[in-house]
């Protein structure tokens, strides 16, 4: 049997590794992003969808300018209606979380 003090520090390095994990997943998916223009249609719903998953990531991870930057970013051009309000959702999320992370 491991003792309380075993298992506690078990728990965190499982926590630092979820940690890695949240840092990569959104590195790899914001860089995704940033290769698509945004000026050409046929990127489209691809690069704002890819913004929208990144910017959920940065929310989890409690990145929250990151989280409105990805929103930002994901909002410019021309995208289909749902992912626009998707978009908004993210936006108005990561601005709750940041107020009341703030005080």
């Amino acid at each position: 049997m491991t003792s309380i003090s075993e298992r506690h520090d078990l728990a965190m390095e499982k926590i630092d590794g979820v940690r890695q994990l949240l840092v990569d997943a959104y590195h790899l998916e914001r860089s995704c992003a940033d290769e698509f223009p945004t000026s050409t249609p046929d990127n489209e719903p691809t690069r704002c969808v890819l913004y929208r998953s990144a910017g959920w990531i940065a929310v989890q991870a409690g990145w929250y300018d990151l989280a409105l930057e990805c929103a930002k970013l994901g909002l410019d051009g021309n995208i289909p209606e749902p992912i626009k309000t998707e978009l908004e959702q993210l936006r108005k999320e990561a601005k709750r979380r940041k107020k009341m992370k703030a005080g």
